[in-house]
């Protein structure tokens, strides 16, 4: 058998515990197969440093890289699933989660659906904190010039979902600080750019629906406006606001002040209150 590649781990520090024992069953499981941690990170699609975190015994690792070792080393996936929730149970203060619901990456269609994916992956690699993610992003930027620099605070808030990456170059930040493969980058890319022109053209279809607005507004001059209103008894008390802005005015049946809109006056609407009235006295007439 091919022996695996690589430099030798530390041994592991508690491996009698459940942690440690599902840290070594993941190390067996790979040298059994001949693979070497960079061999099974590529296979799998996670970083190098999962696979090393994963093989620690410091912490479990996230469902997703069990499910990776058990695909590709053969593990027993029962047996192996209960060793691994065991892991997780036996963390101080740990308490049972769901993943975030999200869409795959060629799904991805608004901001909603980007922020959970970006979620999301931030959870399947082990919620790093915003402290951690930014300090790793610097490190890659200040020895490549690459990506781009990740505040803590956009780290927390896109984790968070109370932002997006507003450039490719903190998007590919932040996937870095997640651990996510390189290789997959460009697919987030794709997401990420197909949002952005979503947003764009649902800004220009609010902009065309303003303009159309502004020009309804207009299509009355203000004495033609009050025109109109008396004609249908309807007294304007103030200047006129525009054809679709609520309008204060008295009616000269019932005397009563409300207010209106010229649109829907236009439209057959007329003062409401001796609407009621009318309404009130058909339906006590007999029949």
């Amino acid at each position: 058998m091919q022996q695996p590649r690589g430099r030798p781990m530390r041994d592991i520090s508690a491996p009698q515990c459940v942690v440690g024992e599902l840290a070594g069953l993941l190390r067996d499981s790979r040298r059994r197969t001949g693979l070497s941690r960079a061999d099974l990170a590529q296979k799998i699609g996670r970083s190098l440093s999962t696979i090393q975190r994963a093989e620690a015994g410091e912490t479990p690792p996230g469902l997703a890289v069990i499910q990776g070792y058990t695909r590709i080393c053969g593990l027993d996936s029962a047996e192996v699933d209960k060793q691994w929730r065991a892991a997780r149970r036996s963390l101080q203060g740990y308490a049972r989660r769901t993943l975030t619901q999200a869409p795959r990456l060629n799904l991805i269609r608004n901001d909603h659906e980007l922020g959970a994916a970006l979620v999301r992956v931030w959870e399947e690699n082990d919620e790093p904190s915003a402290r951690a993610m930014a300090r790793r992003a610097e490190q890659r930027y200040l020895s490549t010039r690459e990506f781009a620099l990740l505040s803590k605070n956009t780290a927390w808030r896109i984790t968070k979902r109370r932002t997006l990456p507003s450039s490719e170059a903190t998007l590919k930040a932040y996937l870095f600080a997640c651990d996510v493969p390189e290789r997959y980058f460009d697919e987030w890319v794709h997401s990420w750019r197909r949002v952005r022109e979503r947003r764009k053209q649902e800004a220009a279809q609010r902009e065309v629906a303003a303009v159309a607005e502004e020009r309804e507004r207009n299509r009355y001059t203000g004495s033609e406006a009050r025109a109109y209103m008396r004609a249908v008894g309807l007294l304007p008390t103030e200047r006129y606001p525009g054809a679709t802005a609520p309008w204060a005015a008295r009616c000269v049946r019932c005397e009563e002040l409300s207010r209106h809109r010229l649109a829907s006056v236009v439209a057959g609407q007329g003062c409401r209150v001796c609407s009621q009235y009318e309404h009130e006295g058909a339906a006590d007439q007999p029949l």
